[in-house]
């Protein structure tokens, strides 16, 4: 669901074309092994850091460290990453579903990707890494501003907490 093999081959076709790139992969699962196996072969080991699962503290360390956010799921309820990385200010790269289109408008606060699409997300990735100043400052105000406004957690739990009021009769 995740698609980190679409990543990986969108990035070994521009690995020379950015000589800082450093991809963290945060989070585990059945597939490591595979991904890890992957990332020899497209030539992404020199480039390529996995941490497995992590404590938050930890992932915000590395998050505040980052530049660009990716992400290429196929599917998601609320994408809960791409809200952390648009808290901590990093420019975000996602895939066109309901789950991230809710958060991201395509070249004002980030990138909408088509699904399966390695060139476009290779040109989206270099386009975001020779124009970062720019994209990064634009993206910067907004998402600051769409995570307090909607991911607040504080501020969210008290709208439900009223709904269940009102639909329970204050009972």
């Amino acid at each position: 669901v995740y698609n980190i093999p679409h990543l990986l081959n969108a990035l070994s076709k521009i690995k020379s074309q950015i000589p800082n790139l450093r991809l963290n992969l945060i989070g585990g699962g059945s597939k490591r092994e595979f991904i890890e196996k992957l990332v020899k072969e497209l030539g992404l080991t020199n480039f390529t850091k996995f941490y497995g699962k992590i404590p938050q503290s930890e992932m915000v360390k590395i998050l505040n460290k980052s530049h660009v956010f990716v992400s290429v799921s196929l599917s998601d309820g609320n994408n809960i990453s791409l809200n952390e990385a648009m808290a901590c200010g990093i420019f975000p790269i996602v895939t066109d579903i309901a789950a991230n289109t809710q958060w991201i408008t395509h070249q004002e606060n980030g990138f909408l990707v088509a699904i399966n699409d390695v060139v476009q997300l290779a040109d989206l990735i270099l386009e975001s890494y020779n124009h970062y100043s720019e994209w990064s400052e634009k993206s910067f105000k907004i998402n600051q501003k769409i995570i307090h406004e909607k991911a607040d957690w504080h501020k969210n739990l008290k709208i439900v907490e009223n709904k269940y009021m009102l639909l329970t009769n204050g009972q």
